[in-house]
C-alpha cells in the first residue's frame, strides 16, 4: 500500500521537492488550501448551511431587540442552538469524506520536508530492534559512501551518549559521500535493508523501518518489515529539515500545512462560491 502512495506522492510533490523546503511546503499548503475549499463545497449542502446561519442571524437579532422578553428570549436561545447543531452537522460529511486522504497527504509531506539528509562527515548511530527470545547478533554490510567506526551488541559495553535497551543492536556509522545508500543488517539467515539519505536533496526520508502497520503508515517511506523478520525494527537519528527562519520538524510541518491551508482556504471560499 505504501508503495502505491509513495508513487503517486513522488508524480504530484516533484515539483515541489525542487523548491526551498520553506518555499515547497507553503505552495504546497495554500494549494491544499484551495482543494480543500472546494471539496468542501462539492460534500456540503451549502443551502442547507446558509439557512442555519440565516437562522441563527435572525434569533441573535430577536434577542437584542427584545432582550426583556423573557419568553422571546428563551425561544431565541434554543432556536440558535439548534441551528447551531444543525450547521455543525453539515461539516461531518466533507470531514468524512477528506480525513482519510489528508492524513496520507500530511504523512507524505512529514517524510518529504521534515527531516534533513545527513551531511559528509556526520556521524549517527543505527539501532535495530530484535524480536524477544533472538540473539543481540547482527551484520551490518555497508555500500561506499558509508562507514561503519563501531559496533557494540551489549548495552553496557556501549559509549554513555547512546541508549541502548535490551534486545537492540547498534552500530556508529559515518557518512562520507552524498547519496541515497541502502544497508542490509542480517540476523542469521535472515536480511533487512534501511535507506539512509546523506546530501541537502529533498527527497523521501524515514527514521524507522519497522513491520507495526500503524507505524508504516506514519513512516510510509520503505517498505514495512516481513512478520517472519528476527527484526522488530530499524532506526536512525535524522536532522530536523531547517524550514527558514523556524528549526523544522515534524510539529513545525504539520502546523505550516494546517495554518496554511485554513488560512488560504477560507481567504479564498468567496472566489469559489463557497458558503462555510
Amino acid at each position: 500500500m505504501n508503495s502505491v502512495f509513495n508513487a503517486i506522492g513522488d508524480i504530484v510533490l516533484w515539483p515541489f521537492e525542487v523548491m526551498h523546503p520553506l518555499l515547497g511546503l507553503t505552495v504546497v499548503s495554500c494549494l491544499l488550501g484551495v482543494v480543500m475549499i472546494l471539496v468542501f463545497k462539492w460534500t456540503s449542502d451549502q443551502g442547507g448551511i446558509q439557512v442555519a446561519k440565516d437562522r441563527m442571524k435572525a434569533h441573535m437579532f430577536a434577542i437584542r431587540i427584545f432582550k426583556e422578553d423573557l419568553g422571546v428570549l428563551g425561544k431565541s436561545l434554543g432556536q440558535i442552538f439548534k441551528n447551531l447543531a444543525i450547521y455543525q452537522f453539515h461539516f461531518f460529511k466533507p470531514v468524512a469524506v477528506a480525513i482519510v486522504p489528508l492524513m496520507l497527504l500530511l504523512f507524505q509531506l512529514d517524510m518529504r520536508f521534515s527531516y534533513a539528509g545527513l551531511e559528509p562527515g556526520q556521524k549517527i548511530i543505527l539501532k535495530a530492534e530484535l524480536k524477544e527470545g533472538i540473539a543481540p547478533q547482527a551484520t551490518l554490510e555497508l555500500p561506499d559512501g558509508l562507514v561503519a567506526e563501531t559496533m557494540v551488541r551489549i548495552r553496557d559495553r556501549f559509549p554513555e551518549d547512546v541508549s541502548l535497551d535490551k534486545g537492540e543492536v547498534a552500530w556508529r556509522v559515518r557518512a562520507e559521500k552524498a547519496g541515497d545508500y541502502e544497508v542490509k543488517i542480517q540476523v542469521g539467515d535472515h536480511v533487512e535493508t534501511k535507506l539512509i539519505s546523506v546530501g541537502d536533496r529533498t527527497r523521501r526520508m524515514a527514521p524507522l523501518r519497522t513491520n507495526s502497520f500503524w507505524f508504516a503508515l506514519l513512516y510510509p517511506a520503505e517498505a514495512p518489515l516481513g512478520e517472519s523478520s528476527p527484526i522488530e525494527g530499524i532506526e536512525l537519528e535524522y536532522p530536523a529539515q531547517e524550514l527558514g527562519p523556524l528549526s523544522g520538524g515534524s510539529g513545525w510541518v504539520l502546523a505550516i500545512v494546517v495554518v496554511l491551508s485554513m488560512v488560504f482556504g477560507y481567504a479564498v471560499k468567496g472566489v469559489f462560491g463557497v458558503e462555510l
